[in-house]
């Protein structure tokens, strides 16, 4: 399903029930039990929440006995889009990702080895 933001009401939009959502996963196996969710938007920032629960077939490692596995979710999410990239000036810093900032700041600072090494 594709919601376009600019097609979102200001009373935001509403799903209930699985009917909601006719093939929701890839393998067929799978079934969605229930939905509700709420979708609303703040300009270009989309808000969904709600709840959905499903059924997933597993197998017991230990036993390799079938079973179906329960799934409860809370969904409660943002959707931002990505800032927006300036080219042509000259003192326009590059945007980065999220995932390039994460991986910045996670980097270790850099020490320095004892001599000989």
């Amino acid at each position: 399903m594709v919601i376009r933001v600019s097609e979102i009401p200001e009373e935001g939009l509403r799903f209930e029930g699985p009917e909601a959502f006719p093939e929701p996963f890839q393998d067929r196996s799978w079934r969605l039990e229930d939905v509700e969710l709420a979708v609303e938007k703040d300009g270009d920032v989309v808000f969904v929440h709600g709840r959905v629960r499903s059924r997933v077939p597993q197998v017991c490692s230990r036993c390799l006995e079938a079973y179906e596995a329960a799934v409860d979710a809370n969904v409660d999410t943002s959707l931002v889009p990505p800032r927006a990239r300036t080219y042509g000036k000259k003192d326009a810093a590059p945007a980065t990702t999220p995932s390039a900032t994460a991986a910045t700041a996670a980097k270790p600072a850099a020490t320095t080895a004892p001599a000989g090494v």
